[in-house]
């Protein structure tokens, strides 16, 4: 987990959850056909439509997008980034040197997830209105 993540009280809100015997972190997700997804794109659509931008090219996905082009010009190894966000790893190659069923140790993974940085993004009014905790 990206330490901008704890520092904005993640885990605390993570905790929250747990303490409120939620059995999945964000309960207010509704399922469409068996995907938690839908309803929050649709969400992200508008919100971005009325806040951010009108451009049909900038969707949810495209936060994905930016990670990986973030993380390939701060030179983290294309099987290092495609193993952050989920990806499948394919070739003979990445077939060999996994311990139980991975291919990177927890600690190699968050060392390369913690040099993700965006210049200016100032998350403070996150932190000082206690985080997540008040979603």
């Amino acid at each position: 987990m990206h330490a901008a993540l704890v520092r904005c009280g993640f885990l605390d809100f993570v905790q929250s959850r747990r303490s409120a015997g939620c059995s999945r972190l964000f309960p207010e997700l509704i399922a469409y056909r068996d995907r938690y997804t839908r309803n929050w794109s649709k969400f992200w659509g508008r919100f971005c439509d009325a806040h951010v931008t009108k451009s049909k090219t900038k969707t949810f996905h495209s936060f994905r997008q930016g990670v990986i082009r973030r993380l390939r010009n701060l030179e983290v190894n294309e099987s290092m980034i495609k193993a952050i966000v989920g990806h499948v790893l394919k070739g003979t190659t990445s077939n060999y040197g996994r311990v139980k069923g991975k291919l990177f140790e927890l600690r190699t993974l968050d060392h390369a997830l913690q040099k993700l940085d965006y210049p200016g993004l100032d998350l403070q009014h996150i932190i000082d209105r206690q985080g997540w905790r008040n979603l």
